[in-house]
């Protein structure tokens, strides 16, 4: 519970104190995977989870961890000690433990966010309906239905789901914020803005909901008012990357470069890659261009292989201007 509500080292301890108790038991052996985790790195828990796997097939808890740490692999920096994310062992993974434990909505719910990241459409959506029929009321499921229909550009049926989404589960933002995603796709952003504030007034905590009411105000310059949604938001939610990362590129709109260079910081230390690149660009607004060619150096080894030709090329361009400016 600790862990789930992002208080990992208060969750610590108790996982030491688990793995100590009886050695060799699986359940003591689960709480080792997790001290692993946390102190050593994906690679070496995961290797710890495999060999339970092997040892207690049996146990749905453990095929379920070994999903659920290989889908965290999609929110940590790629290093030495994270490999880089294979979807189709969580899949795996949580086949075998939706097997188990067949009336478990999250575990459907989980297969099926696995499967969307392997392109497998039909499969994944299936698996939501499950855990929708097992929990009609699970919003997590409606809105990753949504998302397939995003993804196949049918925004005005992923409009319809929401819709759905907000009868069967007012008390969760899904719905709300899945819909006013549709309407901003659409270009009809004044009735995205009208979905937000309704959210906002029903559910005033909803740190998605004032994020994404931060990017609907700001594509219209109205700067000011993004600001404070997006402070509302981080206040909401201070461990949130890309609540932070959001905030920082609204800053940077406004032309408030170094408060946006510490959100990107922030968003990059919380394991956001991508915010070193913007580290950099603000680096260089700052008129530090050699750090940030240092940064986007070091964002090469991290940059996904998308990305890498860009990076490049913007660091040729920098060192160009310090060569220029030199002379």
């Amino acid at each position: 519970s600790l862990w789930l509500s992002r208080r990992e080292e208060e969750a610590l301890p108790w996982y030491e104190r688990a793995a100590a108790l009886a050695p060799g038991d699986p359940y003591s052996r689960l709480a080792e995977v997790m001290v692993t985790l946390w102190k050593k790195g994906m690679t070496d828990a995961l290797a710890l989870a495999a060999r339970l796997a092997l040892d207690a097939p049996h146990l749905y808890e453990v095929h379920e961890m070994l999903g659920t740490i290989r889908t965290m692999q999609m929110e940590w920096r790629r290093t030495t000690r994270n490999p880089a994310y294979d979807p189709a062992a969580a899949v795996e993974d949580f086949r075998r433990a939706s097997d188990l434990k067949p009336r478990d909505p999250n575990l459907w719910n989980f297969r099926g966010i696995a499967l969307l990241q392997t392109g497998r459409y039909e499969e994944a959506d299936a698996a939501f309906v499950r855990a929708i029929e097992i929990r009609p009321s699970f919003g997590s499921a409606w809105h990753n239905r949504t998302t397939i229909l995003g993804a196949e550009g049918k925004l005005e049926e992923a409009a319809e789901l929401a819709r759905k989404c907000i009868e069967a589960a007012p008390g969760e933002d899904f719905g709300y914020v899945d819909l006013a995603n549709s309407r901003i796709r659409q270009g009809r952003a004044a009735e995205a803005e009208k979905v937000l504030r309704g959210l906002l007034e029903r559910l005033p905590e909803s740190s998605k909901g004032w994020n994404l009411l931060g990017a609907v105000c700001s594509k219209d310059g109205r700067y000011e008012e993004a600001r404070a949604a997006l402070d509302r938001a981080v206040a909401l939610d201070p461990d949130d990357p890309y609540v932070r990362q959001d905030r920082g590129a609204v800053h940077r709109m406004a032309g408030r470069t170094a408060e946006a260079l510490e959100d990107f910081r922030a968003a990059y230390g919380m394991g956001y890659s991508e915010a070193r690149y913007w580290v950099a660009c603000c680096l260089d607004e700052l008129g530090r261009t050699r750090e940030a060619v240092d940064e986007l150096e070091g964002y090469l080894k991290e940059a996904p292989p998308d990305k890498t030709a860009d990076v490049r090329g913007l660091i040729e361009q920098l060192k160009r201007k310090l060569g220029e400016e030199g002379r």
